[in-house]
């Protein structure tokens, strides 16, 4: 038994070659740049505020609002125009630039400051290493202001309460920072976004 099939009318093929020359490589990127860059936006909003509850310094947020994307030769590229974010995602050694040492945050008070942010610091060496310290500028406050002005610093506000210098920042030569691919999506979550919006360009332009 023998079955001969006969085609007298091809529309399909002029279709699809009309749709494949549609879908340039402008076209393509136009649909893929977008949605990359809204993935990795979202991606670094949901990375949150500081792991230790210190108060933020919405650096997430603003890495979210500084990512875009642009059309090259190769295909389309994602930049996030935020210091910082490439050294999380890299990892390496960081020095200090135009200063001795590096100052490390070691209270919710100092992080997302500088030393010249808190009048009167002043170094302060220990077996453990050296601090930048204040001395305590609730001094001289009724009790009740001074634990409700000690509290609002955030921390062990205990410890800063019974103490009378404040510990601030510690002082080191250097620090070798350990990478962090998690501080964007892994390349199968942009392939399953790009694939998205590529079927969601071809659909549209095929209606």
């Amino acid at each position: 038994m023998s079955i001969t099939i006969n085609v007298t009318r091809n529309d399909a093929t002029p279709r699809m070659d009309a749709l494949r020359a549609s879908l340039t490589p402008g076209r393509l990127s136009a649909a893929v740049g977008p949605a990359c860059a809204n993935l990795t936006r979202a991606h670094l909003r949901d990375l949150g505020q500081n792991k230790r509850g210190w108060p933020t310094t919405n650096f997430w947020a603003r890495a979210a609002k500084a990512t875009s994307w642009r059309r090259v030769p190769e295909g389309t590229v994602v930049s996030i125009n935020q210091i910082g974010v490439r050294q999380r995602f890299f990892g390496g050694p960081i020095s200090p630039v135009n200063a001795k040492a590096l100052t490390i945050p070691i209270s919710p008070v100092a992080y997302g400051h500088v030393a010249s942010d808190f009048p009167g610091i002043f170094a302060l060496k220990t077996p453990k290493g050296t601090y930048l310290v204040q001395k305590d500028e609730t001094e001289g406050m009724k009790k009740r202001e001074r634990a409700k002005a000690i509290r609002g610093m955030g921390g062990n506000w205990k410890r800063r309460e019974a103490g009378t210098l404040h510990f601030l920042f510690k002082l080191v030569s250097s620090v070798l920072q350990g990478p962090n691919p998690g501080v964007l999506p892994d390349m199968d979550e942009y392939r399953a976004e790009s694939n998205k919006a590529v079927l969601a360009a071809v659909i549209k332009r095929d209606r």
